[in-house]
Order: structure tokens, then sequence, then C-alpha cells
């Protein structure tokens, strides 16, 4: 492992360790790639090997799944049906149409929530620069 990928992994393990304790809603086997990758700090190639993937699939994957993280880690209280939309939109992956039918609300409405989310975290992410 080289001193970059060490330094990256380190950066982000905080936050990713707050991201897992939110995303319990995640697939087991999301869940279980980000694990070995952040926190028992297994290789990108060796994750890869051991599913009998490609380098870059896994690489891709991890990259999804930390956008879908710190999308859903941003959104407003989990509480609320905005919050639920965002958990099965963002962590669990689901379509527009999935959330909808789900929820037993509009696909107009699970947009205006992703929408709204997405603003969210866009102003978040400036409010800390």
């Amino acid at each position: 492992m080289d001193g970059n990928q060490f330094d990256y992994r380190q950066a982000l393990r905080e936050e990713v360790e707050d991201m897992l304790t939110a995303a319990r809603g995640l697939k087991r086997k999301d869940r279980k790639l980000i694990e070995q990758y952040f926190l028992e700090g297994q290789s990108i190639t060796n994750l890869a090997k051991s599913r009998g993937k490609c380098r870059q699939t896994i690489s891709k994957r991890i990259s999804k799944l930390l956008k879908r993280l710190k999308d859903y880690n941003a959104c407003y209280p989990r509480s609320t049906l905005g919050g639920a939309i965002a958990r099965d939109y963002f962590l669990r992956g689901m379509s527009i149409r999935e959330t909808a039918k789900a929820r037993g609300c509009s696909e107009y409405r699970v947009r205006k929530h992703i929408k709204l989310a997405g603003k969210y975290s866009r102003k978040k992410a400036g409010a800390e620069l």
C-alpha cells in the first residue's frame, strides 16, 4: 500500500465510520465492501480478486457507494417522509418508481424530495468550505 492510499483512507476513516452508522439500509454486500476497504484496510486489488471482479468495477462501486452515503448523510431528519425517501433512493439504490410505490406516494413527490436533499447537500457542503 503506497503513502497516498494510506493518507486518503486515514482522512476519510472518521467520516466513513459516521456514514456506516447511518448506513444500516445499505445492502449487506455493499456495507461489507465499504467496511473491508476502509475499516479493515484491504486493497482494491484484493477485494476484486476475492469477489472475482475486475479492479475497476470494485473501484467504481466504492466511489458510487461513498457518493450515496454522503448524499444520504447530508439529508434532513430521517424520521420524515423525506428521510425515508432519501434512505430508499440513496442507500438502497431504489429507482424513483420503486421508491414511490414503496412509500405510497407519487413519483413527482419522490423527485421533489430528492431535489430538496440535493439542495440541502450542496448548501451544507458550501457551509463547510
